[in-house]
């Protein structure tokens, strides 16, 4: 079996200011460089294989500091990115709430159905995430492995992983630098997953810790 480390990236000033990143290409603030710098001390010991990352700047910003320990290279991958949010990325979760109140309540309580103009659905993103997850895996199929992703993007992987329904992503928290540690099997033609934590932000300080 191998180890699978899913991480989500370190803070941003939008993460902060609660406002839609989506597939926007923004860089780790300095406390996101922290976050991400404490938790590299904390997976120094870990024998890392591979690190994957988005190739969104946030994302692959944290994995080269997780790299940084272990002599790696980060392997970008699109897949992996943040789900494009459409016509909200860019803007505060105020403002949608004023201007699309009806599809941001339903967004928050059957999101498998919410559809924003212009963004993915949560079906492609799941998809595409997990083809990503089962190619790195079949290629270290006995190693540890870290991915560096995104909060929604992660939250559909773990829907995907326990079985539960995509209208109740919302449901799963997924901090900034949070560590979610899995064991895999290769069964036949699909992955057998065995979660050993999920959104640990143990290496944080509770004021680092944001809740979107």
């Amino acid at each position: 079996m191998g180890t699978i480390y899913l991480i989500r990236h370190g803070e941003t000033p939008w993460n902060q200011q609660a406002r839609y990143q989506g597939q926007m290409d923004i860089e780790l603030s300095d406390q996101g460089v922290q976050q991400a710098q404490y938790l590299a001390h904390r997976m120094r010991r870990c024998p890392l294989a591979a690190i994957y990352a988005s190739d969104l700047q946030r994302a692959w910003q944290t994995a080269e500091i997780i790299a940084g320990h272990h002599g790696l290279a980060v392997h970008q991958d699109p897949r992996l990115r943040e789900t494009n949010f459409g016509v909200w990325e860019g803007r505060t979760r105020d403002e949608i709430k004023q201007e699309y109140p009806e599809l941001f309540r339903q967004r928050y309580s059957a999101a498998g159905q919410a559809m924003v103009p212009g963004a993915e659905s949560p079906q492609t993103v799941q998809e595409r995430m997990l083809l990503a997850l089962n190619d790195a895996v079949r290629l270290h199929p006995q190693d540890a492995i870290a991915f560096v992703s995104h909060g929604g993007a992660l939250r559909l992987v773990f829907c995907s992983i326990l079985g539960v329904p995509l209208d109740q992503a919302y449901r799963i928290r997924m901090y900034n630098t949070s560590f979610s540690q899995l064991r895999v099997k290769i069964a036949d033609h699909s992955l057998e997953w065995y979660i050993q934590c999920l959104n640990d932000t143990s290496h944080l300080r509770p004021q680092e810790v944001i809740g979107h």
